[in-house]
């Protein structure tokens, strides 16, 4: 009897051990919740090719006692690379602003937002882009799309972009959700 109850407990561990490694193998092939190490994809998303990346100190939107730097990513529209005639309107950037904490970053992004559309005209407003609910601002020529995720803000445009790249919102909202 003491055989059979051996038996039944090594099988018993060979099951949970095996059950273990299938779930380890299977969570290794999910999606990363790592972040780029420079914080920016520095590769081709779409029909957008990858040409320069900027460490950025000033940034954009400071929050008192909450320092941050910035990481920046340039875009350009592969059709213009290749004909060889890069206009303003084929350039996109993408920065990341990287805070110490979350704290008041969505808060200084909702002021950001009511300063521009009250003290310097530009056009506010929530959109959904590649899938993902952000706050649109535009004036002329220059597009901008940006959300907040934890301790970043996000923002992706440019001048000369009448349209935010859907392509690029989608792909740093997998990353920045």
């Amino acid at each position: 009897m003491r055989a059979v109850t051996r038996r039944r407990g090594a099988a018993r561990g060979i099951t949970i051990l095996l059950g273990l490694l299938a779930f380890s193998l299977l969570a290794a092939c999910g999606p990363s919740s790592t972040l780029p190490r420079r914080r920016v994809v520095e590769a081709d998303i779409g029909g957008w090719w990858f040409r320069r990346y900027q460490h950025v100190k000033d940034v954009e939107i400071g929050i008192q006692g909450n320092p941050a730097d910035a990481h920046t990513a340039v875009y350009a529209r592969d059709s213009a690379v290749k004909a060889a005639a890069v206009a303003e309107s084929d350039v996109a950037v993408v920065f990341v602003t990287q805070y110490k904490s979350r704290k008041g970053v969505a808060g200084a992004l909702a002021s950001l937002m009511e300063l521009l559309s009250t003290d310097e005209g530009y056009k506010v407003a929530r959109k959904e882009i590649g899938g993902r609910r952000v706050m649109t601002v535009s004036q002329g020529d220059e597009a901008w799309a940006f959300w907040a995720s934890g301790r970043y803000i996000v923002k992706i445009g440019g001048r000369g972009v009448r349209k935010v790249p859907s392509g690029l919102v989608k792909r740093y909202s997998a990353i920045y959700p």
